[in-house]
Parts: structure tokens; sequence; C-alpha cells
């Protein structure tokens, strides 16, 4: 969070230019640098529309009084801690992602935040807007269980971003969810009845996806197994030239794929 925010923002351009369908940046930019150095990183993440913040949770305990005298019990109030404005406006998202804190080990972690409203963790809103293309085949499979709520969410994609807000549509489709029980089951067997063509196994995979971080509890195993680089990592460097981090001088293959 450091460096040059101009680093920052020539990645934002090379990652869209090479089709990437999310980009998420896992740091706290809470504080300015130069004028130069954050307008360059925003107007990146603006032109861009699919960068996603991270940003902190500030715990505070409130004591209640009662004649001049504290009574239990406390209160806690959890605030998300915006990125400085500038950034907050010109990126698609901000959203949280705060690790339960272990003494041995992390092994799971929130889809939502309940101490803050429900909020929704980063890796839900990534997910969201990663899915965004079956977004409206999501919508018809909503209609079918739940036609009233489901008749108050934008008809396409792009109101949903731009206008309702990546967060708020987040939240919507969760309240829908947590006040009906049976939801889950219901698009489960919506989607079963549902047919999307051949080849179209990827979207299935996703409509599924939302289906379960929606219905399922606000906390999740994290899930650590599998070899080393089953998730593939490319440096910053590398990155920034578009190469595969082999060194080879091969273009590293950016396309439709969420960026972290």
């Amino acid at each position: 969070d450091k460096w040059p925010r101009s680093l920052h923002a020539r990645l934002v351009e090379t990652l869209t230019q090479r089709g990437a369908r999310v980009i998420i940046f896992d740091l706290y930019f809470t504080e300015s640098s130069s004028a130069t150095e954050d307008q360059a990183f925003a107007d990146a993440m603006g032109k861009a529309r699919n960068v996603v913040l991270t940003a902190p949770l500030e715990l505070k305990d409130v004591t209640p009084f009662e004649g001049g005298k504290p009574r239990m019990p406390e209160h806690r109030i959890v605030k998300l801690v915006e990125p400085i404005p500038l950034f907050s406006q010109s990126a698609v998202a901000v959203a949280p992602f705060v690790l339960p804190g272990l003494p041995v080990k992390v092994h799971r972690y929130w889809t939502f935040q309940p101490s803050a409203g429900d909020l929704p963790t980063f890796p839900v809103v990534a997910l969201q807007l990663y899915a965004l293309p079956v977004y409206e085949e999501f919508l018809r499979l909503l209609e079918k269980a739940c036609p009233a709520r489901a008749g108050k969410l934008p008809r396409d994609a792009a109101t949903a971003i731009e206008v309702r807000g990546v967060a708020e549509l987040v939240r919507d489709i969760r309240e829908m969810f947590v006040s009906d029980p049976m939801m889950s089951a219901k698009l489960r067997e919506a989607l079963a009845d549902t047919p999307l063509g051949a080849g179209n196994n990827h979207d299935r995979r996703l409509l599924k996806s939302l289906v379960e971080v929606y219905g399922g509890t606000d906390h999740r195993y994290l899930n650590y197994y599998g070899p080393a680089h089953t998730i593939p990592t490319v440096s910053f460097e590398r990155a920034l030239q578009g190469l595969e981090p082999s060194g080879a001088d091969a273009p590293v293959d950016f396309a439709n794929k969420a960026v972290f």
C-alpha cells in the first residue's frame, strides 16, 4: 500500500487489457499519497469498473452509563474503514475480509460479517462480480422461487452494478435467502430443471456456487488442500509485463480470470 500508486494503475490497465474479469486488491488504501499518484490509480479503476478494494473493520466497545455509573453489558460497534474517498468512488466495490484470530491456525473465514450487519466479504463480492455473465439467468431462477422479492432486483447486470451497487445487490439477494429457509432447495430444483445448452457446464457451476454462497452459513471452512501452485501465482513484475511466471516470454492468460 506504500508503493507508488501509478504502479497499481499500470497493473489494473494491463490486467484489464488482457481480459481479467475481476481484480481484487487485498491492501488497505486508507491514507492519501501524492495527488498525482492517487489520481492515476483512481482513473484506472474508474475506467476498468471491475476493481474491488479491501477495507478493515474497526471494533469499538461502548459501555452504557446509567446515573453516572457504567452498567453491563458492553456493546460492540463494528465499522467499515473505507479507503480514501477518491478510491471508494472509483472502485466498483469495497469489502472487508477479516479472518478469525486463533492461536494455532486459521481454518475458517466469513462469507458475511454478522457483526457488521451481514456485510458481504470480498470473496463473496468477487464471486458475484465474476458471475455477472449469468446474472440474468440467476434472476430467472430467483423469480421461479420467489417472484415477488425477485421482481425488486435490477433486471440486468449493468444496472445491478452501476445503479444498485455490488455490496447492496449482494445484501438484497442474501436477505431473500435468509428470509426463506427453503430458498436454496427451491433454486437447486429450478436449476436442475433449467436447460442451459451444451457446453454450459461452467455457467451451471457458477449458478450453483451463487446458490451455495447465498444460502449457506456466514462462515465456511478454509480449504488449503491441493499441491503448490494449485492457484497460479504471478509476480507483480511479470504481471505488469503480462508474461508467464516461468520466465518465458509467453504472455500469461488473464482472460476471464479473477485476479487477487
